[in-house]
């Protein structure tokens, strides 16, 4: 499902700059970013650390804040969190501490913090974990064995 750049990488392999925006500009290489993509992307980041809120507005927007992007953004957290892949929280003294129950509420508070932020995270703002389910299906994507999570 990668698009491939000159020297033969896949587009989440570079630079950001290097990409282009999720609704199709021509700034970078590679116009074609899916849902899924963004979130099997943002899987493989989580097998190595917490997630960053600056990985999934990043690669949902690639700097282009629209309301267009902005429903992306909050589509990819909808799937993430709906779909068990990972959760929500906030780093504290124990460490990543989730936020509580219900997780139906979690997009409208995740909504509510980027708008605080204006929506440019700039390392603030929550971080996003894996579930032991998402861990799985990361692992069979970074294995090569699925492109798209599911």
């Amino acid at each position: 499902m990668a698009h491939d750049l000159k020297d033969g990488w896949p587009e989440h392999r570079h630079h950001h700059s290097e990409w282009a925006p999720a609704h199709g500009a021509s700034r970078g290489r590679c116009d074609v970013v899916t849902q899924p993509r963004i979130i099997s992307e943002l899987l493989e980041i989580g097998l190595d650390d917490w997630v960053l809120l600056d990985h999934v507005v990043w690669l949902s927007t690639h700097g282009a804040i629209d309301p267009g992007t902005k429903r992306i953004v909050l589509e990819v957290l909808e799937s993430l969190y709906s779909d068990g892949l990972m959760v929500p929280g906030d780093l504290g003294a124990s460490g990543f501490e989730d936020w509580g129950p219900p997780s139906d509420g979690w997009v409208t508070r995740s909504e509510a913090e980027l708008d605080r932020l204006g929506w440019r995270p700039m390392g603030a703002g929550f971080w996003l974990r894996l579930t032991t389910k998402g861990e799985r299906v990361a692992r069979r994507v970074a294995a090569g064995g699925d492109d798209e999570p599911g």
